[in-house]
């Protein structure tokens, strides 16, 4: 389950929020399973530092113009692993903060290069990517 939801709170802020559900059954190899980090699913996390059979996750982020093409971002995410959905402790939760600037590469098309800084309970995480973490 992935659902996005995007919505203007003032004139140059959107608030974006992401619910992200991720279940498998039976054998599953390592590398397909569930997984939390990396720039798009929990930033500040390295990229499947936490996986399991089952995940979820939940980030929100303020979106808003701070000049012409440049604007910035803060964001925020709650997610977790366990060997099955009923498993799920909130004491395992892990938590991310972070925040990051961006430059409009292509006003029509909403494209933007992004540099993100991201931190956990034990790390901190730098990201350059090009688009939206969602």
């Amino acid at each position: 389950i992935d659902v996005r939801n995007y919505q203007s709170i003032a004139k140059k802020y959107i608030l974006a929020n992401h619910l992200f559900l991720d279940h498998t059954f039976g054998d599953v190899p390592f590398f397909v399973m569930p997984m939390l980090g990396g720039p798009n699913r929990m930033r500040g996390l390295v990229e499947g530092t936490f996986r399991d059979q089952s995940a979820w996750l939940y980030q929100a982020e303020t979106r808003f113009l701070i000049y012409k093409r440049f604007g910035a971002v803060l964001f925020t995410a709650a997610g977790g692993t366990a060997s099955h959905w009923r498993n799920w402790q909130l004491h395992r939760t892990q938590l991310t903060i972070g925040g990051g600037l961006r430059f409009i590469l292509d006003v029509d098309k909403g494209i933007n290069v992004r540099l993100d800084a991201a931190a956990s309970r034990d790390q901190i995480n730098y990201y350059i990517t090009i688009g939206e973490a969602f």
